[in-house]
């Protein structure tokens, strides 16, 4: 009986998981806002082709992911519970809270272009 309680003890001392360092949040610029109408439409056609799929802009339903409509009027992001700022939603696309895929591909002024799109809804 004490040589299985010693293996049970062994085997479950095995298997337990590695502990994984926490890692920081990655630190984001203060973004300002773009507002003219070569931005939005170029965030526009980027939302289009990237975030459509997933992401409504046109009605508060949830798709795959959360509306996008008024997000930055909003209080919080639907999902993360952060402030609705373009710094958090920069933030989102290139480090995703959920299961949303990662847009490090984007450049700065892709991200710039999204963000003014999004403040026009």
């Amino acid at each position: 009986m004490f040589l299985v309680g010693l293996f049970m003890t062994s085997c479950v001392q095995e298997i337990q998981p590695e502990a994984r360092p926490i890692m920081a949040e990655p630190a984001i610029i203060n973004i300002t806002l773009k507002t003219d109408s070569d931005s939005i439409t170029a965030g526009r056609t980027l939302f289009m082709q990237k975030c459509s799929n997933c992401h409504y802009i046109d009605r508060p339903d949830f798709f795959v992911g959360p509306s996008l409509r008024g997000i930055l009027k909003n209080p919080l992001l639907p999902v993360s519970r952060k402030p609705a700022t373009p710094e958090n939603i920069v933030r989102q696309m290139r480090h995703p809270f959920t299961s949303m895929p990662s847009f490090v591909f984007f450049s700065d002024e892709d991200l710039t272009n999204v963000l003014a799109f999004l403040n026009s809804l």
